[in-house]
C-alpha cells in the first residue's frame, strides 16, 4: 500500500497500491470502483479531497527517471485531467475545499519550490522555498 486516504465528507476511502491499482471502499468495505494506472508502477502517492469528497487530486511519482503527475478524478476514478509528467514533483499534494487549486511541490536543480495547478491540471504558479 503506498497510501490511502478517506474522502472529506468520510463517506470512501481511496486506497493505492504499489503495483499501481486505485481501489474505492465504502464504509462497509465493498469496492465500488477499481483501475489500475497506466505505465510503470508508481513508486510513492499522494492523494487530497476537494470540500464535497466528490473529486480527488493523486499525486504519482513513478520509478524511471523519478517524473511525477497530477492526476484529478471523480468517485468512479475516470481521470478528469492530468498534467504533463515533470521531474521531481510530490510526493505531498493539498486542495483546496472548492478544488479550484492544486498544490504539490518539485525539487529541481537543488531547489526546492511549491508550485500550483488549475482544476485542468495545468501548472499555473510557483515559488521558490528559500535555501536552508
Amino acid at each position: 500500500m503506498l497510501c490511502a486516504s478517506w474522502s472529506s465528507d468520510d463517506e470512501v476511502l481511496l486506497c493505492v497500491t504499489a503495483g499501481g491499482t486505485m481501489v474505492l471502499l465504502n464504509t462497509q468495505w465493498d469496492v465500488l470502483a477499481e483501475r489500475q494506472m497506466e505505465g510503470t508502477p508508481p513508486v510513492s502517492a499522494s492523494i487530497a479531497w476537494n470540500g464535497d469528497g466528490l473529486q480527488c487530486c493523486l499525486v504519482v511519482q513513478d520509478a524511471e527517471g523519478g517524473k511525477g503527475r497530477v492526476s484529478l478524478m471523480g468517485r468512479d476514478l475516470k481521470e478528469e485531467a492530468v498534467s504533463e509528467d515533470e521531474a521531481g514533483i510530490g510526493p505531498s499534494v493539498a486542495m483546496t475545499p472548492d478544488g479550484g487549486l492544486l498544490a504539490t511541490t518539485q525539487r529541481v536543480g537543488g531547489t526546492h519550490q511549491v508550485i500550483f495547478f488549475e482544476p485542468n491540471a495545468l501548472r499555473h504558479y510557483e515559488f521558490a522555498l528559500p535555501k536552508d
